[in-house]
């Protein structure tokens, strides 16, 4: 199309986990170490309202942990990919 800029050949990967649950976290992780060998872009989008007041696996409470515990743990476990 004429004046718009050419993009770069670019891919993304899904990687799906649960991030109120530590262990789906850390698995994910793993996997990602198995697959790739560095990390360009972590996107990290997830967020979630509870009315009431519930407990994950691991015992957190569930906003809490899925939205801050979780993409803090994923993101420090990536962080030198």
């Amino acid at each position: 199309m004429p004046g718009q800029a050419a993009s770069p050949a670019a891919s993304a990967e899904l990687l799906l986990l649960d991030l109120s649950v530590q262990n789906s976290i850390r698995s994910a992780v793993a996997e990602f170490e198995k697959r790739y060998d560095h990390l360009d872009v972590l996107i990290n989008n997830a967020a979630v309202f509870k009315p009431q007041r519930t407990l994950t696996a691991d015992g957190y409470e569930t906003m809490f942990a899925t939205n801050h515990l979780g993409p803090f743990l994923l993101s420090n476990l990536l962080l030198h990919r």
